[in-house]
């Protein structure tokens, strides 16, 4: 039988050799640990004034036409050496979908009807209950999103 020391509560010693975490102790280490910590005080800074033109005044909040431009002139750098790095031709800017064709035009029309269509029908069918019609009425919408989003709209 070994006989055990009573730990005095409140102190140093409780709290880091006999690792009592009770409320007095963790109290008694906080209220040592603030006692030692004095913060250095600094003087106020006037912040640096903004080099406009530059990448930086953009990146420090300035939007003026000059910071803007210089910023935008940084990005198309950095993505013509990413794009030189990793083997790839330099991205071009996107340009408006060229006009269709007529007979394209009429198969897009097509094409955008019976999509349209078949989520209508779907939707009477996820209404009825029909197990699986929800998924598809999903996939339906977004296959109407890719080609609008490629610019086949009416």
């Amino acid at each position: 039988m070994t006989a055990t020391a009573a730990v005095e509560h409140g102190t140093e010693t409780a709290y880091r050799w006999h690792g009592c975490r009770c409320d007095e102790c963790r109290e008694h280490r906080a209220a040592a640990h603030r006692a030692s910590y004095t913060p250095k005080p600094r003087p106020p800074r006037e912040p640096a004034p903004i080099a406009h033109g530059t990448p930086r005044g953009y990146g420090r909040g300035c939007r003026c036409d000059e910071c803007r431009e210089a910023r935008a002139e940084q990005a198309r750098a950095y993505r013509t050496r990413r794009a030189e790095r990793d083997g790839f031709a330099a991205p071009q800017r996107r340009r408006k979908p060229a006009e269709q064709a007529p007979c394209e035009r009429l198969h897009a029309d097509a094409v955008l009807d019976l999509l349209e269509r078949r989520a209508r029908a779907l939707e009477l069918a996820v209404i009825k209950g029909h197990p699986g019609a929800q998924h598809r009425r999903v996939e339906v919408l977004q296959l109407l999103g890719e080609l609008k989003r490629h610019g086949v709209t009416r």
